[in-house]
C-alpha cells in the first residue's frame, strides 16, 4: 500500500513538472500585500513585483515621517500600473523603488508629485501622458538608468530638480507648452548631449544644466529673459549666434581666448556667477534692458579693464566685480540704489565724480588716506561693511533719505571722530560702528524722541551709543497755507501755515469754532508749568486772539517749547509749532486727540471738519 501511494505521488509531481515545461502555460502571481492609498484608491502588490493602483480620485501624498503603505516592499516593486480613474501620483509615492523598471501612467492623471519616482535607479524610460499638467520638484531625480522621457504637451513648467542626477539621460525635447525650467532641473545629467528649449520658455533656473558634462548642443530662444546663476556651468556646448545664455559664461568657459562680450537687449538680468572666472574677458557691453547684476557676476575676471553700467540698472550684487584686478574704468549711474557686500573689492578703478559706489568703500579700499567722504543724496541705504577698515576716515555725513546703516558699515574706522545721522535712518545694524575707538560726537538731525526710536543693535555699537549725542533741529520750511476750511459745512477764514509740507492751524481758532458742538474743548494756559491744558467736552473761553489774520509770521516758526496736556495726559507725540506766541497743530492730529472728524476735498483744496 505504501509503495502504491509513493508511485501515485511521484506520478503527480512528474505531471506537474511536464506541464510547467509546456509552452503557453501561465501561472497566476499571488497577491502578497494590498491596502488603500487614497480616499477611493486601492493598491495590490503581487509576487511578480507588479504594483497596481486602481480606483478614482487623487493618490495620497506621503512626506516624511509618513511613508507609502508599500514602503516595506519597495525593493520588490518592478512594475507600476496606474489604472484609469486615478487623477494624481502622490508626493514620495515610489521613492527608492530601486527595482522598478517600467511605469504605466493613464490619461486620467493630471499631476505627478514631488519625489514621486526619485531614486528609482532601474527605471530606463518614461512616457508622461498629455493629461499631466504639473510635475513636482525632484519627481525623477537620481533615476540613474533613465535614458529617455516623452513629455506631456500640457506641462507648463519643469520644476526644481525634476531630473537632477539622471546620469543616463541622453536627450530631452521639451514640449512647446513649457514656459519655465526650474533650479537644477537637469543638474548632473552627465550623459545629456543635447536639449531644445521651446520658444515659450522665459526663464531658466539656477544650475538648471550645471555639470551636464556632455552637453554640446543647446537651443535657447530669445523668449528667455532670465537665466539663473551657473545655469550651464561645466558644460562644453558652443553658444550659437543669437542665443544669449552668454550671461552664464558658457562660451567663455569653452573658448578661453574670448575677450569681448555683447549681451543682447532681450536680457533683463545678469545672474549670479554669470561670468565668474572668465579670465580672458577684457570688456563687456551691458544693454539698457538689464536692471540688476547678480552676486559674483564678474567674479575674478582678472583681465576685465572697463565696464559701462547703463542707467536701467538699479542693483549690483555682492562681489559682482570682486578681484577684477585689471578693472580701472567703471561707469555707474545714479539709478543704482542697492549694492551687495564688496561688489568692487580688490579692484584698482578710480571713482568718477557722480558715482556713488563709495557706499561700498571701493575708493577707500584703494586710497585709505581719504579722511572725509560725501555720500550723494540719492543713496537710500549704507550697505554691509560699506566703509569697513577705512582707518583714515575722520568724519562722515549720512544724507537725508538713508533709512538703514548695514552690518559693519563703519567697523574698524579707527580715526572716525564725528558722524552726522539724519532722522530718516530707522535701523543701525550689528557692529556698524564696532571698534570705532575715537568716535566721540554724533550729530542727529532730529529730536531725542526720534533718536530713541531708531532700532540699534546695542550689544556691538557701544562707541556709537556712548558718544555725545547732539540733537540738531533744522529750521522748518514755513509759508502761509492756501488750504480752505469748512466746519460743519460752513466756510471759515483762519490763520494757517504749511510747515515742511503739512498744513497747521492755530489751536485757539479751532477751539473757538468748535465751541458749543459735541467736540468742544477748553484751552487753559499754565504759566508755571509752561503748558497748554486741553479738556474735552468743556466750553472754550475766548481771549480775543481768535480768527485774527495778521501779517505773515512764517519767520517766527519754531518747534513749540510748551508742554501739551490733553485730558490730563502729556501728549509729546503731537507735532506742534509756535508762531509769534501761538501754537499751531495738524488738524488730523487734533481730531484724533479731541474727537472730531477731518476730511479733505481735493477739488477745492478744503479741509473738512465735522463734529458728528
Amino acid at each position: 500500500m505504501k509503495q502504491t501511494c509513493k508511485r501515485v505521488l511521484n506520478l503527480a509531481l512528474c505531471l506537474l513538472l511536464c506541464a510547467a515545461l509546456l509552452p503557453g502555460t501561465v501561472w497566476a502571481a499571488e497577491i502578497v500585500n494590498s491596502g488603500t492609498c487614497g480616499k477611493n484608491l486601492t493598491w495590490t502588490l503581487d509576487s511578480a513585483g507588479t504594483l497596481v493602483i486602481s480606483g478614482t480620485g487623487k493618490m495620497a501624498d506621503y512626506r516624511l515621517p509618513s511613508n507609502p503603505p508599500w514602503f516595506e516592499n519597495r525593493s520588490s516593486v518592478k512594475t507600476v500600473e496606474i489604472r484609469s480613474g486615478v487623477t494624481s501620483i502622490g508626493d514620495w509615492a515610489f521613492d527608492y523603488c530601486s527595482s522598478l523598471t517600467s511605469v504605466s501612467i493613464p490619461n486620467s492623471v493630471a499631476s505627478i508629485g514631488e519625489f514621486a519616482f526619485s531614486r528609482c535607479s532601474s527605471l530606463t524610460s518614461l512616457t508622461i501622458p498629455d493629461s499631466v499638467t504639473s510635475i513636482g520638484g525632484d519627481a525623477f531625480s537620481s533615476c540613474s538608468s533613465l535614458t529617455s522621457v516623452r513629455f506631456s504637451y500640457n506641462v507648463t513648467s519643469i520644476g526644481n530638480n525634476v531630473f537632477a542626477r539622471c546620469s543616463s539621460l541622453v536627450s530631452v525635447s521639451l514640449p512647446s507648452s513649457v514656459t519655465s525650467i526650474g533650479d537644477s532641473a537637469f543638474y548632473k545629467c552627465s550623459s545629456l548631449t543635447s536639449v531644445s528649449i521651446p520658444d515659450g520658455v522665459t526663464s531658466i533656473g539656477n544650475r538648471a544644466f550645471d555639470c551636464c558634462t556632455k552637453l554640446t548642443s543647446v537651443t535657447v530662444p530669445r523668449s528667455v529673459t532670465s537665466i539663473g546663476g551657473s545655469a550651464f556651468e561645466d558644460t562644453p556646448w558652443i553658444l550659437s549666434f543669437g542665443h544669449f545664455a552668454i550671461v552664464n559664461h558658457i562660451l567663455l568657459r569653452y573658448n578661453g581666448h574670448e575677450t569681448n562680450v555683447t549681451i543682447p537687449s532681450s536680457v533683463t538680468s545678469i545672474g549670479d556667477s554669470a561670468f565668474s572666472d572668465c579670465d580672458s574677458l577684457t570688456s563687456v557691453f551691458i544693454p539698457d534692458s538689464v536692471t540688476d547684476i547678480g552676486d559674483s557676476a564678474f567674479y575674478e575676471c582678472s583681465n576685465l579693464t572697463s565696464v559701462t553700467i547703463p542707467s536701467s540698472v538699479t542693483s549690483i550684487g555682492s562681489a559682482a566685480f570682486y578681484r577684477c584686478s585689471s578693472l580701472t574704468s567703471v561707469s555707474i549711474p545714479n539709478s543704482v540704489t542697492s549694492f551687495g557686500l564688496f561688489p568692487f573689492d580688490q579692484t584698482p578703478w578710480n571713482r568718477s565724480q557722480g558715482d556713488f559706489t563709495i557706499v561700498n568703500h571701493i575708493l577707500l579700499q584703494c586710497h585709505r588716506n581719504q579722511a572725509k567722504v560725501t555720500i550723494p543724496d540719492n543713496v537710500t541705504s549704507i550697505g554691509h561693511a560699506a566703509f569697513i577698515h577705512c582707518d583714515a576716515l575722520t568724519s562722515v555725513t549720512i544724507p537725508n533719505g538713508v533709512t538703514s546703516i548695514g552690518w559693519g558699515a563703519f567697523r574698524n574706522c579707527d580715526s572716525l571722530t564725528k558722524v552726522t545721522i539724519p532722522n530718516s535712518v530707522k535701523s543701525i545694524g550689528d557692529e556698524a560702528f564696532f571698534f570705532c575707538s575715537k568716535l566721540s560726537d554724533v550729530y542727529f538731525i532730529g529730536t531725542e524722541q526720534e533718536w530713541n526710536a531708531i532700532e540699534v543693535s546695542r550689544s556691538t555699537n557701544d562707541r556709537l551709543l556712548d558718544a555725545t549725542i547732539h540733537y540738531v533741529i533744522p529750521a522748518p520750511v514755513v509759508v502761509p497755507s492756501p488750504q480752505n476750511l469748512t466746519v460743519n459745512g460752513v466756510s471759515r477764514s483762519v490763520e494757517k501755515y504749511n510747515i515742511d509740507g503739512f498744513n497747521y492751524f492755530k489751536l485757539r481758532d479751532i477751539a473757538f469754532l468748535l465751541n458749543g458742538t459735541s467736540a468742544q474743548f477748553s484751552v487753559e494756559w499754565d504759566a508755571a508749568a509752561n503748558a497748554a491744558r486741553l479738556v474735552s467736552g468743556q466750553p472754550y473761553t475766548a481771549n480775543g486772539s481768535e480768527l485774527v489774520i495778521g501779517a505773515d509770521r512764517s519767520a517766527t516758526a519754531v518747534r513749540s517749547p510748551q508742554t501739551i496736556v490733553i485730558n490730563g495726559a502729556v501728549r509729546s507725540d503731537l507735532a506742534a509749532y509756535n508762531l509769534a506766541g501761538n501754537n499751531f497743530f495738524k488738524l488730523r492730529d487734533m481730531g484724533e486727540a479731541l474727537g472730531f472728524q477731518v476730511g479733505y476735498d481735493a477739488a477745492t483744496n478744503t479741509a473738512v471738519v465735522t463734529t458728528g
